[in-house]
């Protein structure tokens, strides 16, 4: 649970310390350790950081954070934002979704997830190319108005949904094909195959995002 804040600091109680927690002889406290992505919270409005150092002191742990890091984009005052006074503390984690070849001999491409700073985890095979578009209701009704790439989104508040389409390939060549090269659409975009005898097929689905808006 969280303190007053401080200027640039949190000072946070209930969190367990942990020897060498965060490798290299750094303590962590509850799992949190320097370069962390942190999320305050006072169950009404929340805001994000990046954790720049901690310090322990009488069961106290102040925990640091740089101007910049505060929020997204920063404010200058972000007490006005929300009451930080006994809020809670949680841990943000990224998932990060993506495809390589899963090693030269085989050339299976494969999609893989990566969570926070864990190792990467295989998911599917065959997976070629994945597109993703995010549905932008810009009216407040709920509906998305328009879908567009992720660097076409100013405010992802306003994301109510996503198409994911993905291309799968076989993981051997059929040798009766006659190789040849093709050219697929996901969600707008254009994939051409390299020359062979795989067989493919694009699925694509709209996912309603629960907590959106």
């Amino acid at each position: 649970m969280l303190q007053p804040k401080q200027h640039y600091s949190f000072k946070v109680r209930n969190l367990s310390q942990e020897n060498d927690g965060c490798g290299t002889g750094t303590h962590g406290y509850s799992g949190i350790c320097p370069g962390d992505l942190m999320i305050a919270s006072d169950c009404v409005k929340a805001r994000t950081f990046t954790v720049q150092g901690m310090h322990l002191a009488s069961g106290e742990l102040s925990i640091y954070h740089t101007p910049p890091s505060w929020g997204y984009p920063a404010d200058p005052n972000p007490n006005s934002q929300f009451n930080p006074a006994y809020s809670y503390l949680f841990k943000g984690i990224t998932v990060s979704y993506f495809i390589r070849v899963r090693d030269q001999d085989s050339g299976v491409p494969v999609l893989y997830r990566k969570v926070g700073k864990g190792a990467v985890e295989e998911l599917v095979e065959g997976v070629e190319n994945m597109q993703i578009l995010y549905g932008e209701d810009s009216d407040g009704d709920g509906i998305p108005n328009q879908f567009l790439k992720a660097d076409g989104i100013s405010d992802f508040g306003r994301v109510v949904s996503i198409r994911i389409a993905l291309l799968m390939r076989s993981i051997s060549e059929k040798t009766r094909r006659p190789a040849t090269t093709r050219n697929f659409t996901l969600l707008g975009t254009t994939f051409t195959t390299p020359e062979d005898r795989h067989l493919r097929k694009v699925f694509d689905a709209t996912i309603q995002l629960r907590n959106g808006h």
